[in-house]
């Protein structure tokens, strides 16, 4: 597996997106955005990458067939 800028596998990101979509349906992205946006008002670049890496697979679950 490869290993992201966060020092978690694909895996990782996965899980999280799948509990996120289960609990908030398609709110799941607009969620995730906000968490981005919070992190880049913060300055805190680690977490921001690790909730665009959350981002990716949430996508990746919601609109992928």
């Amino acid at each position: 597996m490869v290993n992201d800028d966060c020092g978690l596998d694909g895996q990782e990101f996965f899980r999280v997106a799948e509990r996120l979509v289960k609990t908030r349906k398609m709110s799941a992205a607009a969620y995730v955005e906000r968490k981005i946006e919070v992190m880049e008002e913060n300055g805190d670049e680690e977490t921001q990458t690790y909730w665009e890496n959350v981002l990716k697979q949430v996508e990746r679950i919601l609109y992928e067939v």
